[in-house]
């Protein structure tokens, strides 16, 4: 019974740092997202940069913001 009460108590703390770790994560991402909708407007551009693994995922990046894979869904931005 007292292991029980431990690990539900371990389970209920980390359960509460993965909801705010999540909060904080869409919050940035949302942040992100107007910032990168209001600068496409004024023609600036997004430099994405990365070494190894990251650079994958820099170019992966770039690609969904420069390819436009629907008609007619967006103008790409510039990266």
């Amino acid at each position: 019974m007292l292991l029980s009460k431990k690990f539900k108590s371990k389970y209920e703390d980390l359960n509460k740092i993965l909801l705010e770790q999540d909060k904080e994560i869409i919050d940035f991402c949302v942040a992100f997202s107007k910032l990168l909708k209001a600068k496409s407007f004024n023609k600036s551009k997004l430099f994405v940069l990365g070494n190894g693994g990251l650079y994958s995922e820099a170019d992966h990046f770039c690609a969904e913001l420069t390819w436009n894979f629907k008609k007619n869904y967006r103008k790409p931005y510039n990266a």
